[in-house]
């Protein structure tokens, strides 16, 4: 009786064989110098590059409400990284440096008016409570000889402190602003907006004059906290 013979596999079917086996399980794909394969792991050890002279590379379309695109990093590691400042359009962020939109909402802590001369040390106190607030002074002020700068300066100090000035522990300057007269005894205005980033607290304000700036009766002062956040 004679036995019946099977064909024995040529080398490249053997192959298309294993390829097959492998494209069937769920085994990643080392695909460093090999083809990138669609819907399976590929697991280069390499960076691979795409480029494109005449436009885009690479388009990304989803269905059904799916994500065209996600992004996984370990840990504190930017999932994405750019090499341009460059603005992009249609382009929306949840956070800013960390801060979400409600951080960033603005709300008055209060506002005193007041008259010269300075320096001033305000009678209410103001709640600082955002990650970043603003005290605004809008006022004027002169200065005795033409050609001159005549500017003011703003001090915190915590709690309730009467007078705010240099030597009240814990009291630090918010800022200062300057303008400049061309004209002896003119008074000229000055309007500061200096961003204040304090402890969240209470804190008395003092408005000092600075530079060669002279103030009097008749200065009339209005200051302002912003919080935001």
């Amino acid at each position: 009786m004679n036995r019946l013979r099977l064909p024995r596999p040529s080398p490249a079917m053997v192959v298309a064989l294993i390829a097959l086996a492998v494209a069937t399980s769920g085994t990643a794909y080392a695909a460093t110098g090999g083809t990138f394969v669609l819907s399976k792991a590929n697991t280069p050890n390499h960076v691979s590059t795409l480029t494109n002279p005449k436009g885009a590379v690479l388009a990304l379309n989803s269905a059904n409400s799916h994500t065209p695109l996600a992004l996984n990093g370990p840990a504190d590691v930017p999932p994405l990284s750019v090499n341009s400042t460059t603005l992009v359009p249609n382009l929306n962020a949840q956070l800013l440096d960390g801060s979400s939109a409600a951080d960033l909402q603005a709300s008055l802590a209060g506002n005193e008016e007041f008259h010269g001369p300075l320096p001033y040390t305000t009678l209410n106190q103001f709640a600082f409570s955002g990650p970043l607030s603003f005290v605004i002074v809008e006022g004027s002020a002169y200065a005795t000889t033409p050609g001159a700068n005549v500017g003011q300066l703003v001090r915190a100090c915590p709690g309730s402190v009467y007078p705010c000035d240099s030597s009240t522990a814990g009291g630090q300057i918010i800022g200062q602003h300057y303008s400049f007269s061309n004209e002896a005894n003119s008074h000229k205005p000055i309007t500061s907006v200096l961003p204040a980033i304090v402890n969240p607290g209470l804190y008395t304000l003092a408005v000092e004059v600075i530079g060669n700036a002279t103030s009097d009766a008749s200065d009339e002062y209005d200051l302002a906290v912003v919080n935001l956040g």
